[in-house]
């Protein structure tokens, strides 16, 4: 499946960048590419779950346009984790995104889209209003649970608090957890009817 290839990409990466021979600027980049891409992988093993738990698409009238329904409206759901939790409900198997490994799952989300959209501005300032650190009241506990926050008080700024080797091995932990729980978990289930 593609979600597990692109985990297994994400492995040699985080391997590639523990063995401690790259300059700073290279593991940051392998960082964020673990971050960007172990976040796509769950994404990806969400919409497959999705496809699988569902009918199938050339299901018979009048069920047709029900599940095409149901399918738009799962995909519409930000963010991603909202479509699982979602799902869930229809299988009847309760996902919550409070609890491990969803938690992290959601705080992966959140640094990669701080990352992909870059939304930080300067990263420092002189001025005593600036903020240089995105999403500071979601973030920072991130980086503090993970044990990186007191990087943010350097040269990088608030990404040296994720893109770093300790980051991008929990990135990969965490997506590993959460797509095996997909895949083999209670959610792997199938939509039954009888019609």
């Amino acid at each position: 499946m593609l979600h597990n290839r692109l985990l297994g990409f994400c492995q040699r990466l985080v391997k590639q960048g523990d063995d401690g021979r790259d300059d700073p600027r290279e593991l940051s980049m392998t960082a964020m590419s673990v971050i960007i891409l172990t976040d796509a992988a769950v994404e990806i093993a969400i919409h497959y779950r999705i496809e699988k738990s569902l009918p199938p698409r050339e299901i018979a009238f009048p069920l047709r346009p029900v599940f095409r329904l149901v399918r738009e409206t799962l995909w519409k759901r930000r963010p991603p984790l909202n479509r699982l939790r979602d799902l869930g409900k229809m299988l009847g198997v309760e996902v919550e995104l409070t609890q491990e490994p969803w938690r992290s799952v959601g705080d992966l989300h959140r640094i990669r889209n701080a990352l992909a959209h870059y939304e930080a501005g300067p990263l420092s300032s002189d001025h005593p209003e600036a903020e240089v650190f995105p999403r500071r009241a979601e973030l920072e506990p991130v980086a503090e649970r993970l044990g990186t926050l007191d990087r943010a008080t350097g040269d990088g700024g608030w990404l040296a608090s994720f893109l770093n080797p300790t980051c991008a091995q929990w990135a990969y932990d965490t997506a590993d957890r959460a797509v095996r729980e997909i895949d083999k978990g209670p959610l792997n289930l199938l939509l039954h009817f009888d019609g």
